[in-house]
């Protein structure tokens, strides 16, 4: 459906800025605080990756895949999502796989031409080590290295594995996804921040959106909580079962230890299994190097300096 159709509809509220990503960056944050503002009105759905499937003609993904429950096929589903927004100044929705996909950005400018686009890009490496932990924790990564996980996605795309979910090199390259949008949308109508600015300074950050986005940038949200904080697989799960077990021969064994110290060793025994929650510095600047590249095409696109993160 092209934008004049879209506007003989009755009342096609629709959204006028998209946070688009990146992945595991803070976006569910983002996309809270920014729906706290009485003058914005953000979907109750995030992630309904509508124009990233709008070639599909509703035809949904297959059921098994992650998250696709809360896909969006239909411009009628889609337009239900914006029904309340009647009032809202700035009216968004939040879609992470938007940065990635070659479709959505040229669907977006075709339909809502003075939409504001908005990213937020983290370390790559952090972001895809981030990814990893994700799958670890559902089941959905076999790989107990990282390394072996980061080299082996091009091997799995050739076997057939589905895109995305395993796309942890790929999905960190910003100045390739950025480039289709800067090519069809005005740079004024874009923003790209790092997920740093949101971590030590969510306030500002907000601020700067709203300004951005044309509602009162002063107005008093709390920004304070940080939502969908990652898990970490443990390293043992035979250890794990043994810090978890209810076995009637492991309870009479805690029944003479003093509670105490029953939870002060199981809490250092939890502690020390867990998989860091952070790749040690020396392995995350050998292997950003590999974007190398790519980020002086974001610090040339955005005037910012992104290419510090080979040195961090």
């Amino acid at each position: 459906m092209s934008s004049a159709a879209m506007a003989d509809l009755p009342n096609p509220r629709l959204p006028n800025f998209f946070i688009v990503g990146a992945q595991k960056s803070g976006t569910t944050s983002l996309h809270h605080y920014l729906g706290k503002h009485p003058d914005v009105f953000m979907s109750a759905v995030k992630e309904p990756h509508f124009f990233a499937h709008l070639g599909r003609m509703g035809e949904p993904l297959p059921s098994g895949l992650l998250f696709s429950a809360r896909l969006v096929y239909t411009w009628d589903d889609y337009r239900k999502l914006f029904e309340r927004s009647d009032g809202a100044v700035a009216v968004g929705e939040s879609s992470t796989g938007y940065l990635s996909s070659h479709q959505a950005p040229a669907a977006i400018r075709e339909h809502i031409p003075h939409a504001k686009i908005i990213a937020l890009l983290r370390h790559p490496i952090d972001r895809a080590y981030s990814n990893y932990l994700m799958n670890r924790v559902h089941g959905a990564e076999p790989l107990r290295s990282f390394e072996d996980a980061f080299a082996a996605e091009q091997g799995r795309r050739d076997a057939g594995w589905p895109a995305g979910k395993h796309d942890y090199f790929s999905l960190g390259l910003y100045g390739e996804a950025l480039s289709r949008y800067y090519a069809v949308f005005p740079a004024d109508q874009i923003r790209v921040f790092a997920y740093e600015e949101l971590r030590d300074d969510a306030k500002g950050l907000v601020e700067t959106v709203f300004a951005f986005l044309g509602v009162e940038p002063s107005q008093p949200v709390d920004a304070s909580e940080k939502l969908l904080v990652a898990q970490t697989p443990p390293r043992s799960q035979r250890i794990d079962r043994l810090i978890h077990s209810r076995s009637r021969a492991l309870s009479v064994a805690k029944s003479v230890v003093p509670g105490a110290v029953r939870r002060s060793v199981g809490a250092r025994l939890e502690a020390m299994n867990q998989t860091p929650a952070r790749l040690p510095e020396r392995q995350r600047r050998r292997m950003v190097a590999a974007y190398r590249d790519d980020l002086s095409v974001v610090d040339r696109l955005t005037g910012k300096n992104f290419s510090r993160w080979l040195e961090e």
